[in-house]
């Protein structure tokens, strides 16, 4: 069943923004009830890194980043979760 509570969605972050925008509340729904992550474009290519912010307030649980950079992200992550 597609709307089990049992999987999770993986979503990358040019297109979780497209979605956020055009339904915010459909995405604060979705997370109440199934694990969500977010994760960069896969053109980023230098390692920077996507803001978690917007996908923490919409209630995603996982924002993957790259810790190979060492930038603003990873510390407000580190902040966070600290």
């Amino acid at each position: 069943r597609l709307d089990s509570p049992f999987h999770s969605s993986s979503v990358a972050e040019e297109h979780f923004y497209k979605i956020s925008q055009k339904t915010p509340l459909d995405i604060v729904y979705k997370t109440s009830w199934r694990l969500i992550r977010t994760y960069p474009h896969g053109f980023r290519q230098d390692s920077s890194n996507q803001d978690p912010v917007h996908a923490w307030n919409s209630g995603v649980q996982l924002a993957a980043l790259n810790y190979q950079n060492n930038d603003l992200m990873i510390a407000l992550n580190y902040g966070k979760f600290l």
